[in-house]
């Protein structure tokens, strides 16, 4: 590691680089294990339970994309230590790695975008027309569009992995598009998938938890769980008042983790700025280490959301942990 001058530009050099570091290897590490564990466990969690009912089904596909996105964020972070450790591939540069993996990290994101915007409409619909929508919305129909809108994306993300560039000098280009991309048409196409899930699915969203918002307040098992009544058509309202809560919480989570990305990618698409070609600015390094953490804690703290709003997901999990402590 070459050794820093103690001038002005080099000290800021120096924070950047100790703020990287701390971030991306003492934290993000242990994070990205976590969000394969966790994800594992859920996996497993809702395919005992059973994938016929769409919530399940629905939440099973997220699962195995937040696993996913731990372990390529786990490769990302090994890198980024072999890099610091000076053991450069000689096939390959440690840039063209991390666009690679940006890249593959896409894949299993925009699928858990999809699952989650599918999540939230079925829900909202289902509050505003119950019967209608579980005779029509199947759980094979849910997978069906889950796998419609998730086709045009993959193509394009396959594109664009085919125009990746995996020999240059980094110190000869000035142009971050010209470093990693073949041509100015893929980091384009990049850019345009990134920005139009991300802000379309946010904005899908968010109009649903104003829906679920509402069915909640007025969810009679939610408003007579706190008087006590045990009666079995309240212990059915309260089932459904917890399928509610529960998935209003993994799309709040999802919808905070996922404003600094949105506002990233709107950045990066309209170019105003924040990333200037060439040398990123700080002010770009900061708010990108911010949306991977929050990447983390979305894909992450799903596991707790269903552990303490769907019984038959707890059981299983305690029936899991008591297997592996005997």
């Amino acid at each position: 590691m070459s050794t820093i001058s103690p001038d002005v530009e080099s000290e800021e050099d120096q924070t950047v680089f100790y703020f990287h570091f701390v971030f991306r290897v003492c934290l993000f590490t242990p994070l990205s294990i976590w969000s394969i564990l966790s994800g594992s466990v859920n996996i497993i969690a809702f395919f005992k339970i059973g994938l016929r009912n769409g919530v399940n089904q629905n939440f099973f596909i997220l699962s195995i994309a937040d696993a996913l996105q731990g372990v390529i964020a786990l490769c990302n972070s090994l890198c980024y230590i072999l890099e610091w450790c000076e053991l450069h591939p000689k096939a390959v540069s440690f840039f063209v790695l991390h666009g690679l993996l940006e890249i593959a990290y896409a894949f299993p994101l925009y699928v858990s975008i999809i699952t989650t915007t599918v999540i939230a409409l079925v829900r909202c619909l289902c509050v505003m027309m119950p019967f209608t929508v579980q005779r029509i919305l199947t759980a094979r129909k849910q997978l069906a569009a889950i796998l419609f809108f998730c086709g045009p994306t993959m193509v394009a993300l396959t594109y664009v992995v085919t125009h990746v560039k995996t020999g240059f000098k980094k110190s000869t280009v000035k142009d971050v598009r010209q470093r990693l991309f073949s041509n100015e048409a893929a980091f384009t196409l990049m850019e345009a998938t990134r920005a139009t899930i991300l802000i379309g699915s946010y904005i899908t969203i968010f109009i649903s938890m104003l829906f679920l918002v509402r069915a909640l307040k007025n969810s009679t098992g939610f408003q007579r769980q706190n008087t006590g009544s045990n009666s079995t058509t309240v212990n059915g309202s309260s089932r459904d008042a917890r399928v509610i809560r529960g998935v209003f919480l993994v799309l709040a989570i999802f919808s905070i983790c996922n404003f600094c990305p949105t506002f990233i990618s709107i950045t990066r698409f309209f170019d105003f700025g924040l990333r200037p070609l060439g040398r990123l600015s700080k002010e770009f390094v900061y708010v990108n280490i911010l949306k991977n953490f929050l990447f983390y804690v979305n894909i992450g703290g799903n596991i707790f959301v269903y552990y303490f709003n769907n019984i038959r997901f707890q059981d299983e999990v305690n029936a899991l942990l008591r297997k592996q402590t005997r």
